[in-house]
């Protein structure tokens, strides 16, 4: 697949019947174990692919067909209900909710992410939520079990040992951007693939998951959210941070209103915020709203 411009891939389990971006490109994924595949859509179990370990890597099938199977100047991934958004203030709403009716509208421009990555940048990440009440090693306890934690640990420390101080300090963080979503240039892009696969293969080569149940399983794709704050914190990357989409998934005319009412709140805070009207936002977001962890612990994090 060659494409001179941007190509961010939308990993989608479920077919997608909303407008996109222009840049993205819908990528099917687990397709070794479908019978019929999605007309329109690129499919993970064609050329160099691993679809068939999509039941453990999650949406990790979709970033190794781009990182195989594409020469796009720019390369990202994001989900078929989790996108990057234009809004970008570094404000106590890290999320931003989507109508579909809506989406191509506040999806990130194709000329803010050239610009960035043209520009000062290296990669484009989704906010970081956070702080987190728990750090990065107890929130990733909750869906990992501890002794393939530390099979990632020990392969860091005895293959890239030059990462494992940073590994530390990501597991000890309460900030991290999740979702395995990111843009950047197509080496850079080429160039964390080889690693993040090379450290996963001596994970899985190390642990037995045969026993493991469903979520426990997608261990390789839980491992991926942690290991790509590494490596953007090991190669001293220069991040444009913007905050992620979630598709809402109720479309009624009811909800359409609540999205759309919501958009707008949106614009609000963040024309407040870039006008100097932080300090009073956050003592009345406090007032009001439940601490952002609360609310955002009711969201899949995969």
């Amino acid at each position: 697949m060659n494409r001179s411009n941007i190509c961010i891939f939308v990993a989608a389990h479920r077919p997608i019947d909303w407008r996109l971006p222009e840049y993205c490109e819908k990528l099917e994924v687990n397709c070794s174990a479908q019978k019929e595949l999605w007309d329109g859509y690129l499919h993970d179990n064609f050329g160099d692919n691993i679809s068939d370990k999509n039941y453990c890597y999650s949406e990790l099938t979709a970033l190794y067909w781009a990182w195989k199977n594409s020469d796009a100047a720019i390369k990202g991934l994001c989900h078929y209900r989790r996108f990057f958004t234009r809004f970008t203030s570094d404000t106590m709403i890290p999320i931003f909710k989507l109508h579909r009716d809506f989406l191509a509208d506040e999806c990130l421009e194709a000329a803010a992410i050239r610009a960035a990555l043209e520009g000062p940048y290296d990669i484009i990440l989704t906010k970081p939520y956070g702080p987190y009440p728990d750090t990065a090693r107890e929130e990733l306890e909750k869906y990992v079990y501890q002794q393939d934690i530390s099979a990632m640990e020990h392969v860091i420390r005895e293959y890239f040992p030059e990462y494992s101080q940073c590994l530390g300090q990501v597991l000890d963080s309460r900030n991290l951007s999740y979702y395995n979503m990111f843009i950047a240039s197509g080496k850079v892009f080429d160039d964390y693939c080889q690693w993040l696969f090379d450290v996963l293969k001596l994970v899985e080569d190390s642990v037995d998951i045969t026993q493991y149940d469903r979520q426990h399983q997608r261990l390789f794709g839980y491992l991926g959210e942690v290991l790509l704050n590494v490596y953007v914190k090991r190669q001293h990357l220069k991040c444009f941070y913007c905050k992620a989409g979630f598709l809402e998934q109720d479309f009624s005319v009811k909800n359409r209103g609540k999205v759309f009412l919501l958009r707008h709140f949106h614009r609000l805070h963040e024309f407040l915020y870039d006008h100097g009207c932080y300090p009073l936002m956050l003592k009345l977001y406090k007032i009001f709203r439940k601490p952002s962890y609360e609310r955002l612990k009711n969201y899949e994090i995969h």
